[in-house]
């Protein structure tokens, strides 16, 4: 079944979980050595074509289908979309995880296949899984 993601403005994230997100952006840049460094944007589950926060405005462009659920997404050229609403430690830790897929494809580009494609969800799934530690600092350090 695919589901359906609207983007979400970044005026209604909560500070607690922008602060936690350029935290972690920051930690990858350095730490991976990204050359180009990749822009957060955020996303949330679209329900039957409404929006499920209230009376917010329509979603400005940048919607997207995908046939399972996300907690985050590169789109390969510098953006990360990130799940809006996850609270920050969760926010930090799926942007470490996304970071790791904008390297490997700055470093090798797309995957070329189902193999080569969940080698690097492994990878990524593995980076997220060290830096539990340094998700939990960057939080601290975020925090208002």
């Amino acid at each position: 079944m695919t589901r359906k993601y609207r983007s979400v403005s970044e005026s209604t994230i909560p500070e607690t979980d922008r602060r936690a997100a350029a935290a972690a952006l920051g930690w990858a840049v350095a730490d991976l050595e990204l050359a180009a460094p990749p822009v957060v944007a955020w996303f949330d589950d679209r329900h039957d074509g409404t929006l499920s926060l209230g009376n917010l405005p329509p979603a400005p462009p940048g919607d997207f289908d995908h046939d399972s659920g996300l907690l985050g997404r590169t789109n390969g050229q510098g953006l990360l979309w990130i799940k809006a609403f996850m609270g920050p430690r969760a926010t930090a830790s799926i942007v470490l995880h996304e970071a790791m897929h904008h390297f490997q494809r700055q470093l090798a580009g797309g995957p070329l296949g189902d193999i080569e494609r969940a080698g690097r969800e492994r990878m990524a799934l593995a980076y997220q899984s060290e830096m539990t530690g340094i998700v939990a600092a960057l939080v601290a350090t975020a925090a208002p």
